[in-house]
C-alpha cells in the first residue's frame, strides 16, 4: 500500500449552492486540484453538485436494498451484489 506524503498542498474553495427549499448554503471545498485556470470555482461547484446527487442516489439504493454499506468497486461487482440480495 502506498504511504501518504508528509505534507499535502490543498486549495480551499468557497461557493454557494441552492438547497431544495430555494435557500443558499455556503460550501467550503478542500481539493488537491490547485490550478484555478484548469479548475475554476464554477466547475468545482458543478462537480460537487453532481457528486452530492450521486451520494444521495447511493443512499437510496442502500435503503431500498436494506444494506448498511455498498462494498463494490466495479459496476460488474455491484450488479452481482445486487442480484444476490
Amino acid at each position: 500500500m502506498e504511504q501518504l506524503p508528509a505534507t499535502l498542498t490543498v486549495r480551499l474553495v468557497r461557493f454557494r449552492v441552492k438547497t431544495h427549499n430555494g435557500r443558499c448554503q455556503k460550501i467550503t471545498l478542500m481539493t488537491t486540484l490547485l490550478d484555478p485556470v484548469l479548475w475554476p470555482v464554477e466547475l468545482l461547484a458543478e462537480l460537487y453538485g453532481w457528486r452530492w446527487r450521486i451520494e444521495l442516489f447511493l443512499r437510496d439504493i442502500k435503503t431500498t436494498l436494506q444494506m448498511e454499506m455498498l462494498s463494490c468497486r466495479t459496476p460488474r461487482w455491484c450488479s452481482r451484489n445486487w442480484r444476490c440480495t
